[in-house]
């Protein structure tokens, strides 16, 4: 259970740091790499002398996806050894990157190829076969701008259009095999045949109407296509998340993507597209739903979809507040949001899990079914302070149950309010305090095992 929830906490609290401009011009302004030692010290010698005639090179690195660093290593055509790509420009070049692949060979690396973006930032690099042969292909993707400016604005919208090209490397060249316009990219093995189908979202935004559609592209072993098809879903501004999960169904079996779009600046929508794993039929269950103007997942954005248990079914979150929290008077109280995660089968909802999340503080509490109801939380900003009541069958508030508090470390030091320490870091000590002795035992024990900080 303590992975289950680790893993909500991780992903709610990366969605309130998207904008890292700050990082970026750092990162930006450094014009050679950073130390390195051993294997990566011959990598770092290895780059510069593959740019030692220009008089500087600035460093640069993927905005969006999983691979945000200038260095990036991964077995691109999977002989057991890895495979480096440095991302830079060179000012006196121009502005535009470059994705530099070095190999490995004789206890050295070597420059094996260079490819030039039309563009002065990469918005993201991924690997994936997509043909089957077992090697990996490459792909590098930038926004359709030539911005100039010395620092880039990474606050992008997702609509926006981006450039995607993939190569194919076979352990001596790079090959370009493919390359697309998209505003959202998702790679994915779709039938479980053990290559990865690319699926481009598109969202026209104009002024007569707006468009969100996914097209779905199979490759053959050659790299021609052999499936393309493209599908109009639900209309959305943006879309923010995408996950997917695979359910079978007797002697079927169908792969499903969760899109999480905006469709105002505060309200999301889920979109699940089913996709037939022999012909990749594509199926929207929601769609109708989502032509209403209150559909079943509309929501705010604290909360995307994802695999909350663990079990290899994604959940769509909703938000609601833990029932006559409002009602506490005693002090400031801000009432925390109830998240309600439910699993989407036999085209109905079936909620799985509740939970109550606080992304400034990073902490996160599982609520047990029979705690809605009879619990009640009021929320101290100020001290960053959890306190649990116990709530009669009226309705009204009883007692402080217990208290779960968020200490900085000079302020633990003068904790005078026998607080117990449940986890603590370099910043802040996360601590319960239990006001009913009768009631030490049980409370622990729940405090243990449902709340979890990153």
């Amino acid at each position: 259970m303590k992975r289950i929830f680790a893993l909500i906490l991780a992903v709610v609290i990366c969605l309130s740091f998207t904008s890292c401009e700050g990082v970026l011009v750092s990162v930006d302004n450094l014009i050679r790499p950073p130390e390195l030692s051993g294997t990566d010290k011959k990598l770092q010698e290895a780059f510069e002398n593959s740019v030692s005639e220009y008089d500087s090179v600035v460093l640069k690195f993927p905005i969006n996806g999983k691979y945000k660093s200038s260095y990036i290593l991964y077995d691109i055509d999977n002989k057991g050894d890895d495979e480096a790509i440095i991302l830079y420009s060179v000012p006196s070049l121009g502005s535009n990157v470059i994705a530099e692949i070095f190999k490995y060979n004789d206890d050295n690396w070597v420059s094996i190829s260079k490819i030039i973006a039309d563009s002065n930032h990469i918005d993201e690099l991924d690997f994936a076969d997509i043909n089957g042969d077992g090697c990996n292909e490459f792909f590098i993707s930038w926004s359709d701008s030539h911005d100039n400016n010395e620092h880039l604005d990474v606050n992008l919208t997702l609509n926006s259009s981006h450039s995607l090209k993939i190569y194919s490397y076979d352990g001596e060249e790079m090959k370009l095999v493919d390359e697309e316009n998209y505003s959202n990219l998702f790679i994915k093995d779709l039938n479980n045949d053990k290559a990865s189908e690319v699926v481009l979202f598109n969202n026209n935004i104009s002024n007569i109407e707006n468009t969100t559609s996914m097209r779905i592209l199979s490759y053959n072993n050659d790299f021609s296509v052999k499936y393309n098809n493209t599908t109009v879903i639900s209309d959305m501004l943006d879309i923010i998340n995408i996950v997917s999960d695979r359910v079978v169904d007797g002697k079927n079996s169908y792969s499903r993507i969760f899109v999480d779009g905006s469709v105002n600046e505060s309200d999301v929508v889920t979109e699940i597209i089913e996709i037939n794993e022999e012909n990749f039929n594509v199926t929207l269950p929601l769609y109708t739903d989502n032509l209403r103007s209150t559909p079943s997942t509309l929501r705010n954005n604290i909360a995307i979809c994802m695999d909350v248990a663990g079990d290899g079914s994604v959940e769509i979150p909703s938000i609601d507040v833990l029932p006559y929290s409002e009602k506490i008077t005693d002090g400031e109280s801000s009432p925390l949001n109830l998240v309600v995660w439910s699993e989407f089968k036999d085209n109905q909802f079936k909620v799985k899990y509740k939970t109550l999340i606080d992304m400034k503080v990073g902490y996160v509490a599982f609520i047990p079914e029979e705690y809605i109801g009879t619990m009640a939380v009021k929320y101290d900003e100020d001290n960053l302070n959890y306190t649990f009541y116990s709530i009669d069958s009226k309705g009204n508030i009883q007692s402080a149950v217990f208290s779960f508090r968020i200490f900085t470390l000079p302020q633990w030091e003068e904790n005078s309010f026998n607080y117990e320490s449940i986890y603590e870091n370099d910043t802040y000590v996360y601590a319960f305090l239990i006001f009913k002795a009768d009631n030490y035992n049980t409370y622990k024990q729940y405090i243990s095992d449902y709340f979890f900080v990153l």
